[in-house]
């Protein structure tokens, strides 16, 4: 286990992005003072997306434009700058980057995706989503009903491929660093919630949907509903082990309010675990919190298999070294936690 990096877990919360040593749970407040809805780590550089009031939904509302965005700090956090040049909008709602971290993506509402090869300055836009057949037709339920892009997986291997999840209006790919689009995704539900590639085996994705979970073994071209033991369908965060691809994780909760922050008793929150491709699911409750609080983080340790971390929006961080049979405490007292990016560095 030596020649691994150590894991550090950098949290967006609704008081700014938070760092917490993923063995030791040492925790290192990096600012800024917003919520942060999204945010993408690499090589000490961070792209944070940041709105003045996280509200229900997350992007109701986002207050002043000036205040929204994206802001980067290149020392690790020590410092942060504005980092919106060549974003068409600045209501950003999905931030990521490549495996090799060279290349970070932004997601916004209206839906598209902006593109940066210097850690978020500035962006440009290779590709319209707008030229995706239906496009017109994406939606969402509530003012201003645009689409946006809700959750980015990254090809582990291949920096040109990304998988780009739309609220509401399917599953897009592109497989040349964003210069074309494709909607893909046949047989999901097109609210996409979460998306994760399997490291091990990237042709393999999951998805999480408010109808539960779906999985793709071609890439996301075709998927298959999972759903069978899943004591719930409204799903959120996705999560799949690092060594073996039938292993996944979901929070499931009875509709969208139990991923706001609403009292714990009322989330009907659960974590829920596969292990043999989403033919059946487990509920996982050993040493999580009953009932549980909005968890809408949920991360799978990208090097060491078996572990996982999860966080919740009473400020609190979990993890498990045993598929999530067993959880304690990591870190408790931060801000509500919104996302999680897992980073890692040589010893």
């Amino acid at each position: 286990m030596s020649e691994r990096g150590a894991v550090s877990i950098y949290c967006g919360t609704t008081a700014g992005v938070v760092r917490v040593d993923g063995t030791t749970g040492t925790v290192s407040r990096l600012g800024p003072a917003h919520s942060v809805e999204s945010l993408a780590v690499s090589n000490g550089h961070i792209c944070a997306a940041v709105t003045p009031d996280y509200g229900l939904p997350m992007r109701t509302p986002l207050g002043p434009e000036h205040e929204s965005g994206i802001i980067r700090s290149v020392d690790g956090g020590h410092s942060w700058v504005a980092a919106n040049e060549g974003l068409a909008s600045r209501q950003v709602t999905a931030l990521a980057n490549s495996a090799d971290g060279t290349t970070f993506y932004a997601g916004t509402d209206p839906a598209a995706v902006h593109v940066s090869d210097n850690a978020g300055g500035p962006w440009v836009e290779p590709g319209t989503l707008r030229n995706i057949p239906g496009y017109d037709s994406w939606t969402y339920p509530l003012p201003p009903h645009t689409p946006h892009v809700m959750w980015f997986a990254a090809h582990p291997q291949d920096g040109s491929r990304l998988l780009a999840g739309i609220e509401v209006g399917g599953l897009v790919r592109t497989e040349d660093g964003g210069r074309s689009w494709s909607l893909v995704g046949e047989g999901i539900n097109p609210d996409i919630h979460g998306l994760a590639i399997a490291s091990s085996r990237p042709e393999v994705v999951w998805a999480a949907t408010p109808a539960g979970i779906y999985r793709s073994e071609d890439d996301g071209t075709h998927f298959r509903e999972c759903n069978a033991g899943l004591p719930r369908r409204y799903a959120r965060p996705m999560a799949v082990d690092c060594a073996d691809d039938r292993v996944a994780y979901t929070v499931v909760t009875h509709t969208a309010r139990g991923f706001f922050g609403i009292p714990a008793a009322e989330t009907g929150g659960v974590v829920c675990r596969t292990t043999d491709a989403g033919q059946s699911w487990q509920e996982l409750q050993g040493g999580l919190p009953d009932p549980l609080p909005s968890a809408p983080a949920l991360a799978a340790d990208p090097q060491v298999p078996d572990r996982l971390y999860l966080g919740t929006m009473d400020g609190a961080i979990y993890v498990s070294a045993d598929r999530g049979t067993a959880w304690s405490v990591l870190a408790m007292g931060l801000p509500a936690i919104l996302r999680f990016a897992l980073s890692t560095s040589a010893n």
